[in-house]
């Protein structure tokens, strides 16, 4: 189902930093090398026969677009370094395609590496292959493993003028090539979310050896995914936040909308991972295997639903015949409260109208999704639809009125959710004059007693 995910690497044992050995597949086929050269005004487009056609273009004033398909001709790599002045560690990372992605600033350039995925000739089968991009002050240079990617739009963009591409310089261009890759990963966990509904729908009706096997192979998937996104969300943070000239103020909020989507993108990957409690341990599913289930151990001595990073292994005949909570299969979302004290002369429904506005906004994301999961839950076990909105609730104490917010969470999100709500609403109340935060208050009085044997008025 998958590429090879492990690359030999045994080509580079013994050697000293900065060697230029390729690790990975080697290719039969030519390398290649197109440039796309552009502004506003005028666009050229050529097939290089040779790395030196490419060196013109590393002065010219307009926005040049270098791209190399293949990296298993070093000389190739070689020659690009020492005339674009790239550190030879640099070019190490280039042809050793078992990186793993990161952003690194060397002040004349910017440097990004990370996994570009894509759907193979069979839809069953996910293509990965590393993708190094080189940011200059007028140019990007991307390398990759071989021909064949996720960039035909941004070209297609260029070619024909479309949108804002012509009059942005290099750094819009890194931008455009780094949110095709990132867009191309919802398509990616798409195809992978139907696979394991596919693969759930068979497990209920017709299971076979054939489908643990397969179960497994999804699960490999899964980790390579997350390998694979994890770090990309550092790498768009990354260049987000650099002071690098070469990333503009405008090209920021771009970067910022591609981040916005990695981390939907960690989202997604995560609810595809089953959060379970069986004989009171509580994990997420790391591997289910033919005796054993490994659990990621949640809770315990740490506070919050977080990992406390130990593996649970649990025999399968517990799983078997215990009861088993499934936080997240079916309907990933629960039902979350918090509990805030306040005195009897605050204004209650200022109060209420404050905080309701508040978890609306901060939950709204979570709310629009768990409305679609009851939908879909209703659909498959015929219950009713239940109230999702954030609602508040009051009770009367001998101390304060206590306000419970009720609102509804992604399982996997529910601490920092909780956080976030949290800090918002304690803000809210602090800035305002009409309502305060209660706490419990104990009046002592002393009074004094007199000596034995002493008058009243006189001094002990």
């Amino acid at each position: 189902m998958m590429s090879r995910l492990i690359k030999k690497r045994s080509g580079k044992a013994g050697l000293p930093p900065g060697t230029l050995v390729h690790v990975g597949e080697r290719k039969a086929e030519k390398v290649k090398i197109r440039i796309l050269d552009y502004d506003d005004a005028q666009f050229e487009e050529k097939e290089a026969k040779t790395i030196e056609e490419s060196f013109p273009f590393k002065d010219k004033p307009t926005v040049t677009w270098i791209n190399i398909d293949g990296l298993h001709e070093v000389e190739i790599i070689e020659k690009l370094g020492s005339h674009f002045g790239l550190h030879p560690l640099l070019l190490e990372d280039i042809l050793n395609t078992d990186q793993r992605p990161k952003m690194e600033d060397y002040g004349d350039y910017i440097f990004v590496v990370l996994k570009m995925l894509y759907s193979g000739e069979n839809k069953d089968e996910i293509e990965a292959e590393q993708v190094s991009l080189i940011l200059g002050s007028n140019f990007v240079i991307s390398l990759q493993e071989r021909e064949g990617d996720v960039f035909d739009p941004v070209r297609d963009r260029i070619r024909k003028k479309k949108g804002r591409i012509r009059k942005a310089g290099a750094d819009y261009l890194a931008y455009a090539l780094l949110d095709s890759i990132v867009d191309n990963y919802f398509l990616i966990l798409e195809n992978v979310g139907e696979k394991i509904e596919d693969t759930e729908q068979q497990l209920a009706t017709n299971p076979s050896p054939e489908t643990l096997q397969y179960i497994r192979e999804l699960k490999n998937e899964m980790i390579f995914l997350r390998k694979s996104i994890w770090p990309l969300r550092e790498v768009v943070s990354g260049l987000e936040r650099c002071e690098s000239s070469f990333i503009h103020e405008s090209t920021g909020a771009y970067l910022r909308d591609v981040y916005d989507h990695t981390i939907q993108i960690i989202d997604t990957v995560e609810s595809f991972r089953d959060r379970i409690e069986v004989n009171s341990k509580s994990g997420d599913v790391m591997d289910i295997g033919i005796l054993y289930t490994t659990l990621m151990e949640m809770k315990e001595w740490v506070l919050g639903d977080q990992p406390t990073g130990r593996l649970t292994t649990i025999p399968n005949n517990y799983v078997l015949s215990s009861t088993v909570n499934n936080y997240t299969r079916d309907h990933p979302y629960i039902w979350d409260e918090i509990s805030i004290p306040v005195t009897y002369d605050s204004d209650w429904k200022e109060a209420i109208s404050r905080i309701i506005n508040i978890a609306e906004t901060e939950t709204k994301v979570a709310t629009k999704e768990a409305e679609k999961s009851v939908s879909k839950l209703g659909e498959r076990y015929y219950v009713s639809k239940w109230p999702i909105e954030p609602a508040v609730f009051l009770k009367l104490t001998d101390n304060w009125i206590e306000f419970n917010i009720r609102y509804i969470t992604d399982v996997i999100q529910r601490r920092q959710i909780h956080t976030n709500l949290s800090r918002v609403l304690l803000e809210a109340i602090q800035k305002s004059k009409k309502v305060r935060i209660a706490s419990e208050s104990l009046d002592i009085s002393i009074k004094e007693i007199p000596r034995a044997g002493s008058k009243k008025g006189n001094q002990p």
